[in-house]
């Protein structure tokens, strides 16, 4: 709690300059080109926050909104084409993890959080992203391959899939009963690790970690909700008229929630 509490107070603190923010997009109802979110227009929304947080002082590279389409197509697709995902570290979309420094924190987790993860989904090694690395420091070694758009002191990244494929991803988004897997795990991880994120952005209605397994209100640290986003600040952009689902995710995700209106509409022809 008094983490919490001192990661919130340190963004009023800590120059724009130097902050560092991680904004997760949804991948539901699944399929490379879904990228949205209920009544926002996702791309367009980044470019815009992009936009002002670079008015604002933060060191971030404004992207247009069809390069970002185009960019998260790329990242998503490997998920449904059964590529190579190792092939956006050379396009300049994906990071490493090494494996050494998943495991050092996943193997510090009381076994009762493991063991129900490792019984349904493996060990963190047989994982389908895991990979030997090819460049930096830690070439050689194994590692997750972590797809993420880097707008410089912003990145932009697909919160993990639920399940090993398509069906499966669609089946277990509202579980609140199926246990976390590695990769979802490490997409967050490196967030906070390795990129070094002070907050994170979910953007729009909704996303999954508010429905991750652990209790329904007054979560611990080792319910999957918290294990996924640390301490850190989580800031959820949310449609205003879904009141029951935004409670879930200030309850159970703690989000500071921003409500947006519906879009406007007007009878076409």
């Amino acid at each position: 709690m008094v983490e919490r509490a001192y990661n919130h107070a340190s963004l009023s603190k800590k120059s724009n300059s130097e902050k560092k923010v991680a904004a997760f997009i949804w991948n539901y109802p699944p399929g490379e080109k879904n990228i949205g979110a209920a009544f926002l227009d996702v791309p367009s929304s980044i470019e815009q926050i992009a936009k002002a947080m670079k008015a604002q002082g933060y060191v971030v590279d404004v992207k247009d909104a069809e390069v970002l389409i185009e960019s998260a197509g790329q990242l998503l697709r490997p998920f449904y084409r059964n590529e190579d995902i190792s092939a956006l570290i050379d396009k300049g979309l994906a990071d490493y993890l090494p494996l050494q420094t998943y495991l050092a924190w996943f193997d510090a987790l009381p076994e009762h959080v493991r063991t129900p993860i490792v019984e349904r989904w493996g060990t963190p090694q047989e994982n389908a992203l895991v990979t030997e690395i090819t460049e930096g420091k830690n070439k050689g070694q194994q590692g997750f391959v972590i797809p993420r758009m880097d707008l410089g002191n912003m990145i932009v990244m697909p919160q993990g899939v639920r399940g090993k494929d398509a069906k499966e991803h669609s089946s277990l988004y509202h579980s609140t009963k199926t246990p976390i897997n590695h990769a979802y795990l490490a997409f967050y991880l490196y967030a906070r690790e390795t990129f070094g994120a002070d907050a994170f952005i979910h953007l729009g209605t909704h996303g999954s970690q508010e429905w991750l397994t652990g209790k329904e209100r007054g979560l611990s640290v080792w319910d999957a909700p918290n294990l996924a986003i640390g301490n850190l600040p989580v800031f959820y952009p949310y449609i205003i008229d879904n009141v029951g689902e935004a409670m879930q995710a200030k309850r159970r995700g703690r989000a500071t929630m921003i409500s947006h209106l519906t879009p406007g509409f007007a009878k076409a022809g």
